[in-house]
């Protein structure tokens, strides 16, 4: 069984929206994370799309806002879907499970401090989901 595993770092780049699919609550984040510098020394950044459903979105929605830093943790997953001009298009986003973040009017920002955090998780994973912990074994 392949492992499908992520955790990142970043800023939400833009305004959420806390929608319904019906059921469950849902927001998309667009995540900014530095990816270091390029060739000619300017910063590089990675734009990741994020889902985040029931008790994750609605948290990140109520405690968070646009600037500021997380880090998320889910898998990734593809689909696809019609725009506007009826073409198929097919995105790559991370489903997320888990998003930190620190606690407004901590420092947070990854200086070396002992910041606090808060987290908001999704129910546990189905018995046939697999979820990588960082104290398990590895097979090689």
């Amino acid at each position: 069984m392949d492992t499908n595993s992520i955790v990142i770092s970043g800023r939400i780049a833009q305004d959420m929206e806390l929608r319904s699919t019906g059921k469950d609550p849902v927001t998309n984040i667009r995540l900014a994370h530095s990816a270091g510098k390029d060739a000619s020394g300017n910063d590089k950044t990675v734009w990741i799309d994020v889902s985040l459903w029931g008790a994750t979105a609605e948290n990140t929605v109520k405690y968070l806002s646009k600037g500021d830093k997380v880090v998320v943790t889910g898998r990734l997953e593809q689909r696809t879907y019609t725009n506007k001009e009826g073409k198929d298009v097919t995105t790559t986003e991370i489903k997320a499970y888990q998003v930190e973040f620190p606690v407004k009017g901590s420092t947070g920002d990854g200086g070396g401090g002992s910041a606090p955090s808060h987290t908001s998780q999704a129910p546990k994973a189905r018995q046939d989901d697999y979820v990588f912990e960082p104290n398990d074994s590895l097979p090689f």
